[in-house]
């Protein structure tokens, strides 16, 4: 295949905003921030990357490439692997050179935008049971004719109906509401599988672990603390004297659980820590925000919790949703937290 411009709609989101710094680039799920997941598929492929703000801003840097293929990707479009999703759209462009391709699916969240599909080509946008699955590949003056006039991904899906659509199979999750990182981190703790400890971590020969489990170097793991997997617990995480880290938890770099914690179902992001005797579950703990001790987040289960943030098929055998603590923020000592709230 000639040579490929990988181009990357970076927009704002609630879960951008909430969770991390305010760019969805920033958000960090499993370790690695989805930014640097991007550029590594990009260079493990041999595309080259550009960002754009917007559908204007990305119809510049397509008129000014020289590549003569795209690959259009919404950052905000969350995979389990983007190298293997990628890999996928320019085995599907090159089986149909000259055709333009849409990447559609079955969605697990109500989320992005939803289309309808008639014997394999993309029909009306904003209908039908499948979405917009973030990624479009196609020869660069089909796209640029799709964008001219269009000021959002509904409007360029509609400019390009009629484009062969390829279905992908995996799941896939769109980044728009504050829960919605810690349903990719559920989503991502349940393909590990094993037990895997970096040796630079720090783990107490009293610390019970359970797998599956990563842990990175960095890591400690004070006297008689407990993990039940899947956890994944990022490099620099600490998990305190007697805290147990419960099945679906991740620890972001830096992130840190006290004496006596416990968390379950639950996200917390890079820098973000959780004083003694705190109980987290369901929840979304933003970047650099602080937990103080005593405070218990309460959830709701199952059909109610689907229904409430708008899960369509789950991603791990129970459903919860609790609170989210923005990036930042700081939560009281003693605090009960009410399910679907936001500390901001």
């Amino acid at each position: 295949m000639a040579e490929v411009l990988l181009l990357v709609l970076r927009e704002a989101s609630d879960a951008g905003m909430v969770a991390a710094s305010g760019n969805p680039l920033d958000i960090s799920i499993s370790c690695r921030r989805l930014g640097e997941r991007i550029e590594n598929a990009a260079s493990t492929l041999g595309l080259r990357l550009a960002y754009a703000d917007s559908i204007e801003d990305a119809y510049l840097i397509v008129s000014r490439a020289e590549e003569d293929a795209v690959v259009f990707l919404d950052a905000l479009a969350a995979y389990p692997d983007h190298v293997t999703v990628l890999r996928e759209a320019l085995d599907a462009y090159a089986e149909k050179p000259g055709e333009t391709i849409v990447f559609v699916t079955r969605p697990y969240l109500d989320r992005g935008v939803k289309v309808s599909v008639n014997d394999d080509r993309l029909g009306d946008v904003e209908s039908g049971v499948d979405a917009f699955a973030g990624i479009i590949v196609s020869r660069r003056s089909a796209l640029l004719d799709a964008m001219r006039g269009a000021s959002d991904v509904s409007e360029l899906l509609s400019s390009l109906r009629g484009s062969m659509v390829h279905y992908w199979r995996e799941p896939w999750l769109r980044l728009e509401k504050p829960h919605d990182p810690l349903f990719y981190a559920m989503l991502l703790a349940s393909r590990i599988r094993g037990v895997r400890i970096a040796p630079g971590a720090r783990v107490s020969p009293t610390a019970v672990i359970e797998g599956p489990v990563v842990i990175e170097d960095g890591v400690t793991l004070d006297h008689y603390a407990v993990v039940k997997g899947p956890v994944i617990l990022c490099r620099g995480a600490f998990v305190g004297l007697h805290a147990t880290v419960r099945g679906y938890t991740l620890l972001e770099p830096g992130a840190r659980i006290g004496a006596y914690g416990e968390s379950y179902v639950t996200l917390m992001e890079p820098g973000a820590s959780a004083s003694s005797h705190t109980y987290l579950t369901g929840s979304v703990i933003g970047e650099n925000a602080h937990v103080e001790p005593f405070v218990v987040t309460k959830v709701v289960y199952g059909e109610e919790a689907g229904r409430a943030v708008g899960v369509l098929a789950p991603i791990a055998p129970e459903i919860r949703t609790g609170a989210v603590v923005a990036a930042g923020a700081r939560v009281k000592a003693g605090s009960i937290l009410e399910p679907l709230s936001i500390v901001r």
